[in-house]
């Protein structure tokens, strides 16, 4: 009778270890997939604050530019004066 008990208490054992193994798995691939979706929305917006830092950038120096040449134009100096007024 015991070895039955010992024959019972081993598969049960076993069968623990291989449902503890599969939950380890379980767990390590959902980290995974969580930490690869992670890095994948980083690098989104990584690039979108790169694009809107470069358009920052660029509308800036447009907007220099205008309020430069704008004294020197008198055409542009009509056109330009309801968005850029002139300075007194």
């Amino acid at each position: 009778m015991s070895t039955q008990q010992d024959k019972a208490s081993e598969s049960g054992e076993e069968n623990k270890e291989e449902q503890y193994s599969t939950k380890v798995e379980f767990v390590a691939k959902r980290l995974h997939f969580h930490i690869d979706e992670y890095k994948k929305k980083r690098n989104h917006n990584r690039k979108m604050a790169n694009t809107f830092k470069l358009a920052t950038i660029s509308l800036g120096g447009l907007v220099t530019l205008l309020l430069g040449v704008k004294p020197y134009f008198p055409t542009l100096n009509n056109s330009l004066s309801l968005i850029l007024p002139h300075p007194q």
